[in-house]
């Protein structure tokens, strides 16, 4: 049965903004919810497993800035050809190319890699993959089963794991415990930077506050809600 939501429509009430945010974080903490949850083989897992990857996530497990650097890469097929986006959040050039390398290496030269940089506020790299596929003539309705997700480093956070999980979009992260990196399907904390700032890949809605969301605004309608007024719009 299908776990898709509404997740999108525009928001009533501040209550309504609480609830949104609520179901989502609990579907994030639903491991069962995520599609490669116990999936043991996927292009995303022989990625995991390639030495350079590995010394990546050890790398980046030592990187002070770890919490402004994020590096996430998203699986498709594009005209039956295996197409791969990059997204670097706070990270180097050098860290995407370790990655591209070992795409290569996984998948063989016929797949087609981009590289992304994702300096927006809110905008949470997997969140950013998500909307650049939809750029390139994906539609968001149809990324169940054909988009796969791993982030680099850390967790995926619970926002973007309950987004995922959502709408059937499978997902992973590769964390170093220190001495080598380990799959997994669970996802991490809420973000709490930049104001803890979480943006709908599709509809631009932003939720603000982190663990204790404050505020909300939906760009394309020009609304904003917060705990103190009901309605406005900006």
């Amino acid at each position: 049965m299908s776990n898709k939501t509404s997740e999108g429509v525009s928001m009533k009430t501040w209550q309504d903004v609480l609830n949104k945010t609520k179901e989502r974080r609990k579907l994030g903490d639903d491991e069962s919810a995520n599609k490669l949850s116990g999936v043991t083989t996927n292009i995303l897992f022989s990625l995991a497993n390639d030495s350079k990857v590995q010394e990546l996530s050890n790398t980046l497990k030592n990187t002070k800035e770890l919490s402004q650097t994020t590096i996430s890469v998203g699986i498709t097929k594009i005209h039956d050809f295996p197409y791969a986006v990059i997204c670097k959040k706070g990270s180097t050039d050098q860290f995407a190319d370790i990655i591209a390398q070992a795409l290569v290496r996984v998948i063989g030269p016929i797949i087609v890699i981009e590289t992304i940089t994702n300096n927006q506020t809110g905008l949470h790299a997997e969140m950013a993959i998500l909307r650049h596929f939809s750029q390139l003539g994906i539609s968001k309705y149809n990324m169940e089963d054909r988009v796969f997700i791993m982030c680099i480093g850390k967790p995926v956070c619970k926002d973007c794991a309950g987004y995922m999980n959502s709408q059937s979009i499978g997902h992973c992260s590769l964390v170093s415990d220190g001495s080598m990196g380990l799959i997994q399907f669970s996802c991490g904390s809420v973000s709490t930077m930049g104001g803890g700032q979480w943006e709908h890949p599709f509809t631009g809605s932003v939720y603000i506050g982190g663990n204790n969301i404050n505020s909300y605004q939906n760009k394309k309608m020009s609304q904003s809600l917060n705990q103190f007024k009901t309605s406005f719009t900006v």
